[in-house]
């Protein structure tokens, strides 16, 4: 499966994806942002959206656009608010549906910089045009992700000197293998959990004709066949890595 480094991306956020757990029609945010096609300064929000939506999507009195950096990115280190108390990308991306931009969004935009309780937070005086978008952030798991973390942590179990660091280890492995049988034990339930609403929200997009990939919190583009067949074809070969 194709994966996106987010280390280079900047991050909107949208909706909790909690939120459209418990409804998941719950896309109010999503329609009215794509309608809209920008992401305004919270002070310009209630003035420009479609009236349906006022009482639902609300604005603030910020002059800005709030943008979050992963907290290991890559990106010029002069775009972003650093030493915050919290961390932009754990407090407002992490658990939600978001807009994904490459450096390109800062080209016709002016940067602003200034202090905030946010580390790695990037602020925009001007809005910004949903078309720059270049994925949707998803913060749900692929099979890869399970893979990858059991593979990783094989490799540092070696090193860990400290006894408490080998339980947590142990501990965390066994959670990651529990998952990877349940995967492999019913795919299709595991398929059809991850990607009901990622469908959902592709239907979403090419209503307004806009056509993004969705990434999965570890950077996989999600793909519903590509990953089935995934499944199917490394079958054996996750029996034998997880000793099954």
């Amino acid at each position: 499966m194709e994966k996106l480094d987010l280390r280079y991306y900047l991050f909107h956020a949208i909706e909790p994806i909690q939120q459209l757990k418990m409804d998941r029609n719950s896309y109010e945010k999503l329609h009215c942002f794509l309608e809209t096609g920008y992401i305004y300064p919270g002070n310009q929000v209630n003035k420009n959206i479609p009236k349906k939506y006022q009482g639902i999507v609300y604005g603030s009195k910020s002059p800005y656009v709030f943008l979050a950096l992963t907290d290991n990115n890559d990106l010029h280190l002069n775009i972003a608010s650093r030493g915050g108390e919290f961390s932009a990308f754990s407090e407002e991306i992490d658990g939600n549906l978001a807009f994904m931009f490459d450096e390109d969004i800062l080209k016709n935009n002016e940067l602003v910089l200034f202090s905030s309780i946010l580390s790695n937070e990037v602020h925009l005086s001007s809005k910004v045009a949903l078309s720059m978008a270049k994925a949707i952030y998803y913060p749900k798991d692929s099979f890869e992700y399970f893979i990858d973390s059991y593979r990783n942590i094989l490799e540092k179990s070696s090193s860990f000197s400290s006894f408490l660091f080998r339980e947590l280890n142990e501990k965390r492995k066994q959670e990651l293998r529990e998952q990877i049988v349940l995967i492999l034990t019913n795919p299709d339930s595991f398929l059809t959990e991850l990607y009901e609403p990622v469908d959902e929200i592709n239907e979403i997009l090419a209503k307004y004709n806009f056509s993004l990939p969705l990434v999965s919190r570890t950077g996989y583009i999600l793909d519903k066949d590509k990953e089935k067949y995934y499944i199917k074809n490394h079958y054996e070969e996750v029996k034998k890595l997880i000793k099954i």
